[in-house]
């Protein structure tokens, strides 16, 4: 377990901090400015045009991109501001003079040192919240000792060590899932002891910041899935070795959410509950993850919003699971190759008397003819799990309802031979629990997890397991 005292730049930071700012190929030319970081995002207000060609009596509404800023603040700490854009100058007279004030706003924000978009760090790490619950670790114990027959009884906490996890991926990457305590004790009045969770990933060799965020995105991927909430950093920290000198990296991270459970029973399932090793599945999600990157992204934006209107995350998560479903197979009644003569003999097929628009939109029709249909994709990703798990998923029959097939082809395309079959309200919000769990199914399936453990995982305590336990209840109480 690390120690350290020291306070971190978190992503969910605000604060405000004054001092002087410059470009790199022009260091002689400081401006006084101050610096406001709220909601990650990064505004720079200056008292003059940073760009000395930008000054003059006219205000400037255009926009100008600045790829680095350096900054020294008050406190002499070293500030770099990446990929920054100008929000324009304005042309202040009054009382005190002239001014001509600029304002800048970026997303990438570093603290710590000067550097730029295309420096190489050697390792950088993430705290993650609820990572420290995830990892299984209970590390704080608590003891009742009384001093002798009659004494007062003593109070002890340990704070353990904690383990070291490492999964690698050849070739590639190192990682590394480690507790930092951290501690603030008065000895005359309380005792506090903080632990977190940390993920570093150490690359064969330097990468960029860019790259370590998508390196970042594949485990926090990961672990939203297994744990059953999002996994999201709210801090990154590096460590520029030439000078041992802390460097955090304030940027806008896409569907960031940090998780919030503060217990081990909102978890849907935990390290020590996957049935399997960590490298293994840190391991089989790195080689699959590129056939589902895309796909991941929409069920884990779907999975981790609330409050989303039923029909639209309905529609959704379905286009979640078809695009799992072509992520990983091919999804065609015949190979290509044969599909292409059928293909022209159709296309040669469509009367003259057909006009040039409807002829090109029978034609687009054709060239996706050979895709098997929507409906076929479902059957085939639910056959891919266990039965135990379709039937506590899907329901008693283990198969995935026409209803919803027909519901999410009504409200694609209209059809009103379907209107007959599609979900009322309660249906929906129902068909949408299940999808969920669907979704989740599949990919810890994925990952390699066992049967054994996924079935376990249902009879937890999680907010997800109780509303599919209480699903189920329904459906066998109904006659």
């Amino acid at each position: 377990m690390e120690i350290d005292n020291m306070a971190d730049r978190l992503l969910s930071d605000s604060f405000e901090i004054s001092g002087e700012w410059f470009l790199p190929e022009a260091e002689e030319r400081k401006i006084p400015g101050t610096l406001k970081f709220v909601g990650e995002r990064t505004e720079l207000e200056l008292f003059e045009p940073l760009s000395v060609r930008d000054e003059g009596i006219v205000a400037d509404t255009g926009s100008k991109n600045y790829p680095v800023i350096y900054g020294i603040t008050l406190e002499s700490e070293a500030i770099t501001i990446l990929k920054a854009r100008s929000a324009g100058t304005a042309f202040r007279m009054n009382s005190g003079g002239i001014r001509q004030p600029e304002r800048i706003v970026s997303h990438w924000l570093l603290v710590g040192g000067f550097l730029t978009a295309d420096f190489l760090y050697h390792e950088l790490s993430f705290r993650i919240p609820g990572l420290h619950i995830w990892l299984s670790e209970k590390l704080v114990q608590e003891s009742h000792d009384r001093e002798g027959a009659n004494g007062p009884i003593v109070l002890t906490y340990k704070v353990g060590g904690g383990a070291v996890y490492k999964t690698s991926i050849p070739e590639q990457l190192d990682i590394e899932w480690f507790y930092q305590r951290r501690s603030n004790t008065d000895l005359f009045t309380s005792v506090e002891v903080t632990i977190s969770g940390w993920i570093k990933i150490c690359p064969n060799s330097p990468q960029k910041l860019t790259w370590y965020l998508e390196e970042l995105s594949k485990i926090t991927t990961m672990l939203a899935f297994i744990s059953g909430s999002s996994m999201s950093p709210d801090c990154i920290k590096g460590l520029i070795e030439e000078h041992h000198q802390a460097i955090y990296a304030l940027v806008s991270l896409a569907n960031r959410k940090s998780c919030t459970y503060n217990s081990d029973l909102n978890f849907f399932m935990l390290r020590d509950s996957m049935g399997v090793g960590l490298s293994d599945v840190v391991a089989r999600w790195f080689e699959v993850y590129p056939r589902v990157q895309k796909p991941s992204e929409l069920a884990l934006g779907v999975l981790s919003s609330e409050k989303l209107w039923l029909h639209v995350e309905f529609l959704s998560l379905m286009q979640a699971l078809e695009g799992f479903h072509r992520g990983l197979y091919e999804g065609l009644y015949m190979d290509e190759s044969s599909y292409s003569p059928i293909k022209q003999i159709l296309s040669d097929a469509i009367p003259k008397a057909v006009s040039p628009d409807h002829k090109e939109s029978l034609k687009s029709r054709i060239q996706y003819g050979n895709e098997i249909s929507l409906r076929k994709r479902l059957d085939h990703l639910a056959a891919s799990l266990p039965e135990q798990i379709r039937k506590i998923v899907l329901g008693h029959d283990g198969q995935v309802p026409r209803t919803w097939i027909d519901t999410r082809n009504y409200y694609t395309h209209w059809n009103e031979e379907s209107r007959e079959n599609v979900l009322d309200f309660q249906g929906i919000y129902e068909a949408n629990v299940r999808i969920r769990h669907f979704i989740r199914m599949l990919y810890l399936n994925l990952m390699g997890i066992p049967e054994e453990a996924i079935v376990k995982s249902f009879d937890n305590h999680s907010d997800g397991s109780r509303h599919l336990s209480q699903l189920n209840e329904k459906e066998q109480s109904s006659p």
